[in-house]
């Protein structure tokens, strides 16, 4: 294999040949610089980073990957403590499971609209990520997704989602602005437990299944907001146990400038 010697931007030499072995168009595992702060450059042919590639890398600091790259592979960059930056091109299709995980320096990612899957835990303890946007090509988060990204507090959801699993959004404390598309058909148990930062959420008519505890321990929770206008038969008898919040069944309230608001009774 040719050796290519790349500068990263923080001064440090990543040798594909010698710090990278790839194999078929997969970068099977990364063996580079113990300096810290490295920036690694992907080199253009590889279509997959494998499993564990990067694991525990904890002095890679910034990655940028190449146009053509299609999947990373579970666990790709689990534990890699340092790293701050990731550019994800377009043209990815899949974020395999648990492949940022425990990133906790990891403030921002951008999903490519071309990513139809995104695995489960793949950024659980990833706590600096602020915001993030799930592309429209996604249907399912997956269970734990998001567990415990705790500086997380905007989401956008992408319109085809059907299904948040189980504990997708543990614990993000922080989060406080997040709607539920239309469309969207199941929430799982605990989705968003211990989302002591959301105050209201409008759950859409569509939803035909809620798992228990879907909102246990959300301390901020005043109003879920429910277009359905009575329980529908298939949510758990406990899927708002634990939560304060008051229920609002529709019927009862009406968007009043895309805020919801109680319709007042007649004099």
């Amino acid at each position: 294999m040719r050796k290519i010697a790349l500068r990263g931007r923080f001064g440090v030499t990543a040798n594909h040949g010698k710090d990278m072995r790839i194999a078929n168009g997969v970068l099977t595992k990364y063996c580079g610089s113990s300096v810290a702060d490295a920036e690694i450059r992907v080199p253009v042919g590889v279509k997959s980073i494998g499993e564990y590639a990067f694991y525990d890398c904890d002095a890679v600091a910034a990655i940028v990957m190449p146009e053509g790259l299609t999947e990373l592979g579970d666990s790709a960059f689990w534990d890699c403590a340092k790293l701050k930056r990731v550019r994800l091109p377009q043209g990815l299709q899949k974020i395999g499971n648990w492949t940022f995980a425990g990133c906790a320096r990891l403030s921002r990612v951008e999903i490519p609209d071309s990513v139809t899957h995104i695995g489960n835990n793949a950024f659980r303890n990833c706590t600096r990520i602020g915001s993030i946007t799930v592309p429209e090509n996604v249907t399912v988060i997956e269970r734990e997704t998001f567990y415990n990204c705790n500086g997380l507090w905007s989401v956008t959801l992408g319109n085809r989602i059907r299904s948040i699993e189980e504990a997708a959004f543990c614990n993000c404390a922080n989060l406080w602005k997040l709607k539920l598309p239309d469309g969207l058909q199941t929430v799982g148990e605990c989705a968003f437990g211990f989302c002591s930062g959301l105050s209201e959420i409008v759950l859409p008519r569509t939803i035909e299944h809620i798992g228990k505890n879907a909102f246990a321990g959300c301390a901020s929770l005043l109003h879920v907001w429910c277009e359905a206008e009575a329980l529908p038969k298939d949510w758990d008898g406990e899927w708002n146990a634990y939560c304060d919040a008051e229920v609002h069944w529709g019927g009862t309230w009406k968007f009043a400038d895309g805020v919801p608001a109680v319709i007042s009774e007649p004099c």
